[in-house]
């Protein structure tokens, strides 16, 4: 009902779709945030994100043409992403030199050790590369790291087996882990 209000061009609809998914989306934004490395300064906080997530959205993206749970989820990973991305480049280039902010990744890359750490711009240029070589598997890790869903979401929101999702990320998963080793 309420995508077929923003559909229909209900600029009110706006508004409570982020009310009814505020909590989830807060939720995954705290994850996300706390993956990103131990002990560096955060300066962004959930409620944050999901205001700049909010802005973006309302400001740039088409909602009307949101068909679905699944396609809001999506597109808001795609975002966040983004919004991410841009924070930490915007961190780094403040820091004269300094090193790049680095993530954990253990909720994308399961068999990496907890203590292990990843360049955020090399994680995004790796699912940029994946993403041409196939936009699933790319949607999958997407979903995965930024937006914290699980293996069963995915493949319900994708509409398709979970043994689908399963192999495609344990194959996107190890083509990640060879290009991000490769950039150390």
């Amino acid at each position: 009902m309420l995508f077929q209000r923003l559909g229909d061009g209900d600029t009110s609809a706006e508004s409570q779709l982020f009310d009814h998914f505020y909590d989830e989306l807060k939720r995954v934004a705290q994850a996300k945030l706390s993956n990103w490395e131990r002990g560096a300064e955060h300066t962004l906080q959930p409620t944050a994100l999901v205001g700049e997530l909010y802005i973006r959205l309302t400001a740039g993206a088409d909602l009307a043409s949101i068909e679905s749970r699944r396609h809001f989820f999506g597109i808001a990973s795609r975002a966040l992403e983004r919004i991410l991305i841009e924070h930490y480049r915007q961190r780094s280039a403040l820091k004269r030199g300094g090193d790049r902010v680095r993530v954990c990744l253990d909720d994308v890359l399961d068999a990496l050790q907890a203590s292990q750490t990843i360049d955020v711009e090399a994680l995004h240029d790796a699912i940029k590369q994946l993403e041409s070589i196939s936009r699933f598997q790319a949607d999958i890790v997407r979903r995965k790291f930024f937006a914290g869903q699980r293996h069963a979401e995915i493949a319900e929101q994708l509409e398709c087996p979970l043994s689908r999702v399963e192999s495609h990320w344990r194959v996107a998963r190890a083509w990640l882990r060879r290009e991000l080793r490769e950039e150390t």
